[in-house]
């Protein structure tokens, strides 16, 4: 699952768990209806932070849905490991 995709299906779950069509979270943020349903269906299109702390703010009353969905639209980078060291590679090498 790509990250857009990922916010993506998060933002509708917590869409339909408040009872909310599209619309209706349209009139709540101030965003468009079509800019909710772009940000659902579409992988693409990223979300900006004012934009994902708008949704939060009506989606996720508690601090931890709305750590999750900001988190959702931007995940930490992956931050790669060392490579193991070799088992016959002395300590000092």
């Amino acid at each position: 699952m790509t990250q857009g995709q990922r916010f993506g299906t998060y933002l509708r779950q917590l869409r339909l768990v408040t009872g909310l069509t599209q619309e209706s979270l349209a009139e709540r943020t101030g965003i468009s209806s079509k800019a909710i349903s772009d940000l659902e269906r579409n992988p693409a299109r990223m979300p900006r932070l004012d934009t994902v702390n708008l949704l939060a703010a009506v989606l996720a009353r508690k601090p931890e849905p709305h750590r999750q969905c900001t988190a959702a639209a931007r995940p930490l980078p992956f931050v790669a490991q060392p490579p193991a060291q070799a088992a016959d590679t002395p300590d000092w090498a």
